[in-house]
């Protein structure tokens, strides 16, 4: 039972007295909301989860999450594998992760809750597999093992027991993990290299087979007669690597610059690794060298495609309310040079100004916190994203949905917003490329925009 008195506990709104009743949860009244502290849920941790009623009346729950539970920019790298949480960045660096319930009876929004619970757990535990060291990632220790065991179904008992798959399994990563340029020669199963490392791991294998005269030449002459047999084993390695390239790939600065998804960073690693097969004695040092010709040639094959794309925040986007040719009103900026022009979100008006180099209308912290009051942007963001300014200096920027914004006739609803705690508002690319096409009249002060 709690110790907090019924009056109190009445008091919750229902959402957070169902958590309050179903969990170990200490309440506390900040500025005269209710929150919920529950600890010790998200298994094998002691990060504690808040729960609090959100200006929408709905169920929000957040975590926040840093070190030593996940490595906080590779997390927020693969944060799009979560389903039910939004994950942002903090000032400090930690990720903020919330999830909103909106549900109604008691039961769902336990159920749900747990099953939120249990996907943050799971994603947390991930990275605990993931910190392990760097020879488990250049070869896979628990795929070689069912390759094995693939290999040898309807193997007769007394033959499968004969043989020993994982310290077999394990003497060959340590091999790679002493000599990492091992990892290309195994590419192949039938290649020298490769051999030689078999061969040297064979005792390991079989302990059995010296003494009953089964030598590893006839048993690698008959591996390399079974096609099947190779095909699976060479397939092993060939996931272990494009694995390993997609976990190294998504934690990259560009892959949150362009919004790469893991799909397209798959496709790019089958690439690389088709490239890599083809090549002989490549080392670690070429794949490593970012000016290399190697590396910098299979980049710009296998993922210029992607590496050129410019995504904007609101892709996609179609004005309402407006149609054919537009034309809004432009003032010459007396301070700095260039143009203005004014935007509404909800009821509010400023001018900002037209920057094409900037990727998305960004305002500051002083009118975000007005639209907040005004119930136009969101309480909380939905992302956080590096821009780099005029200056080439790096922020980052707490996106927020705006539920309205309007320029000239043309309303967007449900736009996003980058919010920078200070200096000039910025109506960029992301504002533009969601008309058909925009011009500038300078003789006219116009700006001129186009809606097929």
């Amino acid at each position: 039972m709690h110790s907090t008195g019924f009056a109190q506990r009445s008091s919750l709104p229902f959402a957070l007295r169902v958590l309050y009743d179903s969990f170990e949860a200490r309440m506390e009244m900040v500025e005269g909301e209710w929150w919920l502290e529950m600890p010790d849920l998200i298994e094998g941790t002691d990060l504690p989860i808040f729960a609090y009623m959100d200006d929408d009346d709905d169920l929000t729950i957040g975590v926040t999450l840093g070190e030593p539970y996940v490595d906080v920019d590779a997390a927020y790298g693969q944060r799009n594998s979560l389903e039910r949480w939004t994950v942002v960045r903090a000032d400090d660096g930690d990720l903020l992760c919330y999830d909103w319930i909106q549900k109604y009876s008691e039961e769902d929004i336990v159920v749900e809750f747990v099953l939120s619970v249990l996907e943050l757990s799971a994603f947390i535990e991930g990275w605990k597999d993931s910190s392990a060291g760097a020879e488990e990632f250049l070869f896979d220790v628990e795929g070689c093992l069912r390759g094995i065991e693939n290999a040898m179904t309807g193997a007769p008992l007394e033959y499968r027991r004969m043989f020993k798959p994982e310290p077999y399994c394990n003497c060959l990563a340590e091999l790679v993990a002493g000599d990492p340029n091992l990892l290309f020669s195994m590419m192949d199963i039938t290649s020298p290299e490769a051999v030689a490392a078999i061969r040297s791991c064979w005792s390991a294998y079989c302990p059995q087979c010296s003494t009953l005269g089964l030598s590893f030449e006839k048993v690698m002459l008959g591996l390399q007669e079974d096609d099947e047999a190779i095909d699976e084993l060479n397939d092993v390695v060939r996931r272990n690597f494009i694995r390993g390239c997609v976990n190294e790939g998504m934690n990259l600065p560009f892959a949150d610059e362009v919004n790469l998804s893991f799909a397209q960073m798959e496709s790019s690693c089958e690439c690389v690794f088709e490239k890599v097969l083809a090549e002989d004695d490549l080392t670690m040092e070429d794949l490593e060298d970012p000016n290399g010709v190697l590396l910098n040639e299979m980049i710009d094959e296998c993922m210029s495609d992607f590496l050129a794309v410019e995504s904007f925040l609101n892709e996609g986007s179609s004005p309402r309310g407006c149609a054919g040719t537009t034309r809004v009103s432009a003032i010459k900026d007396g301070f700095a040079g260039g143009w203005k022009v004014k935007i509404s979100l909800g009821r509010s008006e400023k001018y900002l100004t037209l920057d094409t180099g900037a990727s998305e209308l960004v305002i500051n912290e002083d009118w975000a916190n007005e639209l907040k009051a005004q119930g136009i942007l969101g309480r909380t963001p939905i992302d956080r994203i590096p821009f780099i300014l005029a200056d080439d200096s790096q922020v980052y920027a707490d996106i927020y949905v705006a539920t309205r914004l309007s320029i000239g006739g043309c309303d967007f609803y449900d736009f996003k917003v980058a919010v920078i705690p200070e200096g000039g508002m910025l109506c960029g690319m992301g504002v533009l490329s969601v008309f058909s096409s925009w011009q500038l009249d300078e003789s006219n002060r116009q700006l001129v925009l186009t809606v097929d």
